[in-house]
């Protein structure tokens, strides 16, 4: 499990995961420095990579792009 919050209180944004899901975001972190630009997605978005809701049952964001900035 994997999951991306926005915190409008601190303005800042929580990730949730599990093993499985840090094992998903260690690998997307390595992909992109050949890659250079991903997308991480949730099934509302199309996607496995990320979950739908926290782990509390809050809506998580459905799509998370990493770029290193040369894309």
């Amino acid at each position: 499990m994997l999951s991306f919050e926005f915190d409008q209180q601190s303005n800042a944004i929580q990730i949730l995961c599990d093993e499985a899901g840090l094992d998903i975001l260690v690998g997307a972190l390595e992909r992109v420095r050949s890659e250079g630009h991903l997308h991480l997605r949730a099934p509302s978005a199309g996607g496995r990579e990320l979950s739908d809701v926290t782990p509390f049952g809050v809506k998580a964001i459905s799509e998370v792009i990493i770029t290193t900035g040369g894309d």
